[in-house]
């Protein structure tokens, strides 16, 4: 006898019997009302969630007389958002020389592409180890950081990593040249 509104995994097996399949459905209902997944051995925050008053009649209760009635986990991701930083750099003329200058800024904020290392290696990750698009990686980045990266950037962003690739690893990179 089938019951075609069940799915596959929860209807009657040709080889069990029906009271096979009963016994086992019971065991398997039995296992998971116990939970899931394990609670967090160390959670970020926890919420006591103790009761003032009576929902009932209002009368005022007394916390120490409540008891533990359950316990669970919500778990969600943080938001996301880019770090900016803007290099404001200022420079002169020399009192002294007369010669132009400019004031150094800190390594890894020289000016070029305002895109970091972080960033540069989320959209290589992307682009290479899930083969995904230019047009999905632009949507991705803007959905996901609020980080506005045209198709052409993230071209150059590329671009700029595979030369920083080949100058770091130059064996490596024509090892893997002869084999594409």
């Amino acid at each position: 006898m089938r019951n075609s509104s069940l799915p596959p995994s929860k209807g009657f097996k040709p080889h069990q019997s029906s009271a096979q399949f009963t016994s086992l459905n019971a065991e398997e209902t039995e296992s998971h009302c116990n939970g899931g997944r394990e609670l967090s051995q160390q959670p970020d925050q926890v919420v006591l969630a103790q009761a003032r008053s009576c929902p009932h009649c209002g009368a005022e209760v007394d916390p120490s007389a409540q008891r533990l009635s359950g316990i669970y986990e919500r778990i969600e991701l943080p938001q996301i958002t880019p770090v900016i930083t803007r290099v404001e750099r200022y420079g002169g003329m020399c009192g002294c020389c007369q010669k132009a200058y400019e004031a150094p800024v800190p390594s890894g904020l020289e000016p070029g592409s305002p895109f970091g290392t972080s960033v540069a290696t989320l959209v290589t990750y992307l682009r290479y180890s899930h083969a995904i698009s230019y047009q999905r990686l632009s949507q991705l980045m803007s959905e996901l950081y609020g980080l506005n990266l045209s198709e052409g950037a993230i071209a150059n962003l590329l671009r700029r990593v595979q030369v920083q690739l080949e100058t770091l690893y130059p064996r490596l990179w024509s090892v893997y040249a002869v084999l594409v």
